[in-house]
């Protein structure tokens, strides 16, 4: 079941396991975003543009 998919049935049914099944849909699929860029907001800050030039 995709993310999508599970938050509207969660949405819908309100139960809670539901979105216990939503929350990992969400979760593997931020593991395989880190997979597919481990180096993707490693130790930076959101603000972060690169390193300070001087």
């Amino acid at each position: 079941m995709d993310e999508n998919a599970a938050w509207n049935c969660f949405k819908d049914t309100g139960n809670v396991s539901d979105y216990l099944i939503y929350s990992q849909c969400k979760h593997n699929n931020e593991q395989m975003q880190m997979r597919e860029d481990p180096n993707a907001n490693t130790n930076q800050w959101s603000d972060y543009n690169g390193e300070e030039r001087g």
